[in-house]
């Protein structure tokens, strides 16, 4: 089965944003274990593996969101347009 080009994406982002705490180790879709969050799976793998990336437990989501916003791709499909959209929809009605 070929991984999901957004958990893939994700993936990069949290690689790049944690390479000194991961030694320089990249951690793939296929080292997670299964369910439909990303950010829940990483958390698991993290805790599974014995790793300490921040001391209360699991990483910081936001070094992952400031990668992602300090180097964004060039373009992004539909279905994470749509998510961005709705975020924004929501944000905006308060």
């Amino acid at each position: 089965m070929q991984g999901n080009i957004d958990a893939r994406r994700y993936l990069r982002y949290f690689n790049e944003a944690f390479t000194n705490q991961l030694g320089g180790v990249l951690v793939a879709e296929v080292d997670l274990p299964p369910g439909d969050r990303i950010v829940q799976r990483l958390e698991q793998h993290i805790k599974d593996k014995g790793r300490t990336i921040r001391p209360s437990g699991g990483f910081n989501h936001y070094a992952v969101a400031t990668r992602f916003a300090s180097s964004p791709p060039k373009s992004l499909d539909a279905a994470t347009m749509a998510r961005f959209k709705a975020l924004f929809v929501a944000v905006n009605t308060y």
